[in-house]
């Protein structure tokens, strides 16, 4: 019997041997895996980082881009407005200058009708004069507008440059440290 007991103890011993040794392989294995799950969820979250930095530098350029279409339409509709009225002046001096002989006529009448025209030209020239200057303010302020877009866009293609380098660089980081995690893995 006593046999027995020490048999059945060094087998009780050798079982819990196995059991512990076998515990401990699968807490390592268990370790690796979390070691492993953390490598790439720090890969993931450094990808969305750089996701999110391309993101910023194209909402930038957009900025950048929608300023100068701006401010090119805003030059190009000065262009053709300051043409139109150079021409309308043009058309209004002589005009001006054809009722203003008339005026010096002797015949009455036609005093009275040059008059007339005159101060009907005069209103008609105040008001091409107002709607021109209101033109020209709003393509001011539509200019001024894509100059400030420009402004704000190349601030935030500066700043989503600096955190697209920095994204770069933590992906590549977690890169290696998980390639470097695998190959140690291998031996």
């Amino acid at each position: 019997m006593k046999l027995f007991k020490s048999t059945l103890v060094k087998w009780t011993m050798i079982f819990l041997l196995c059991m512990l040794s076998a515990n401990l392989l699968v807490a390592q294995s268990d370790k690796i895996e979390v070691k492993k799950q953390n490598l790439e969820t720090k890969i993931t979250m450094a990808e969305a980082k750089v996701a999110d930095a391309e993101s910023r530098l194209a909402t930038a350029d957009s900025l950048i881009n929608n300023g100068d279409q701006s401010m090119t339409e805003a030059e190009e509709k000065y262009t053709l407005l300051e043409d139109q009225h150079n021409q309308a002046e043009k058309t209004y001096m002589s005009e001006f200058k054809k009722l203003t002989k008339l005026t010096r006529s002797k015949d009455e009448s036609e005093v009275a009708q040059a008059e007339d025209d005159l101060k009907a030209l005069e209103l008609n020239h105040k008001e091409s004069v107002r709607e021109y200057d209101s033109e020209v303010k709003a393509l001011t302020r539509q200019a001024e507008k894509g100059k400030s877009d420009i402004a704000k866009g190349e601030e935030k293609r500066k700043d989503a440059l600096g955190r697209l380098k920095d994204a770069q660089k933590s992906l590549a980081e977690a890169q290696a440290n998980y390639n470097a995690f695998l190959e140690s893995m291998e031996e």
